[in-house]
């Protein structure tokens, strides 16, 4: 059934069972901003890993934005698949049209009619929209609204973004569409008249993160940014992981060191800091893992490079724990394990912190 907007009812998937603890440890920010929690001066540890490398050859940032031109004009096609009531919100299944393609999202809306101010959530590469439902759901209580796009990997011609293969151009074209997902979900928004399109914020999670590192330097209509253990070099993150052995190899192999380093040097386009810093006046929550260099290769180095490369005003804050920030249980999970978990339990500190920072924010 296809609908015009106003917004009537659309869609969602039942909560899963949600587990997870974490604690908030280390505190830090930037010269100027105040935290709003007590600061210690222990920090992680760092790995014995290989120097972040930072001097990728790029086009100018006037070029690079180039690659996240779309066509606005386009119909969105909106179109409200199912709906369901989870604690007092409603959640919608929902399809709209990005660039050609139909994008599966879910939005979330609190009781009433609104307008509600809006939170734009990414979850990481296949870590799929239950990841985010109870805190969207959670936030739907204090008034807000959540639409949740997931990435374009489930769907020809991207397949795989990077976890199964290492095709530069695909890989860049998968990102590329990504961003624009969120771009049209951000113009479907501003159609539907129980939001305020004027209010809106970004939850990103790892790979989501990333994506929305570049979104906030393309894309002026989001407020406030909370990123969660993202990379500001997508290029060292990918080349630690191939030297642990990892995955990324190609039909015809594992890559050669040269390959590599030639693969690394086209998709230095999408390191995170090359755009971050073109954001004209959001605000930013780096929410980052003390465990994430020992299970995954993600350095500390490489994650403040990004909050460094961020505008005023920024924050950040450490958990305990690794990527999943106290949503998974301890130890390391895999996206498939996580998937078959459910979503993150909403009262894990790192999503009561954002959700308490986004209600000051946006």
């Amino acid at each position: 059934m296809r609908r015009s907007i106003p917004l009537l009812s659309m869609a969602v998937v039942l909560l899963a069972a949600c587990i997870g603890g974490g604690t908030e440890r280390t505190q830090t920010t930037s010269p100027g901003i105040s935290p709003s929690g007590p600061t210690t001066a222990d920090s992680p540890t760092a790995s014995p890993l290989p120097e972040l490398r930072t001097d990728w050859s790029i086009p100018p940032f006037h070029e690079l934005v180039r690659m996240f031109d779309y066509d606005a004009s386009q119909p969105l096609d909106f179109n409200e698949v199912s709906q369901i009531r989870v604690h007092g919100a409603t959640v919608h299944v929902i399809e709209y049209r990005s660039s050609g393609h139909v994008v599966k999202a879910e939005l979330v809306l609190p009781e009433g009619t609104g307008p509600f101010p809006v939170v734009l959530y990414a979850p990481g590469s296949r870590a799929g929209t239950p990841f985010f439902q109870p805190d969207a759901v959670a936030l739907a209580r204090d008034g807000y609204a959540g639409l949740i796009v997931i990435a374009p990997e489930s769907r020809p011609p991207y397949l795989c973004l990077w976890w199964d293969c290492l095709e530069a151009r695909r890989n860049i074209r998968a990102f590329v569409a990504w961003a624009t997902d969120l771009r049209r979900g951000v113009d479907l928004l501003q159609t539907l008249p129980a939001i305020d399109a004027g209010r809106v914020g970004f939850v990103g999670h790892d790979e989501g993160g990333v994506v929305g590192s570049i979104l906030s330097g393309v894309d002026a209509r989001i407020d406030a940014y909370v990123l969660q253990v993202a990379e500001g070099y997508w290029t060292d993150w990918i080349r630690i992981l191939h030297e642990r052995g990892e995955g990324y190899n190609t039909d015809e192999g594992r890559l050669t060191h040269a390959q590599l380093v030639r693969y690394q040097e086209r998709i230095a386009v999408l390191n995170p800091v090359n755009y971050i810093g073109h954001s004209q006046g959001a605000a930013f929550l780096f929410q980052g893992a003390e465990a994430e260099e020992t299970l995954t290769g993600l350095t500390r180095a490489n994650f403040l490079a990004l909050f460094e490369a961020a505008p005023e005003p920024k924050i950040l804050r450490w958990y305990e724990g690794d990527v999943w920030l106290g949503c998974a249980g301890p130890g390391h999970m895999s996206f498939h394990s996580l998937i078959d978990v459910g979503g993150c339990d909403p009262s894990v500190p790192a999503f009561v912190d954002h959700r308490a920072w986004l209600g000051k924010n946006v």
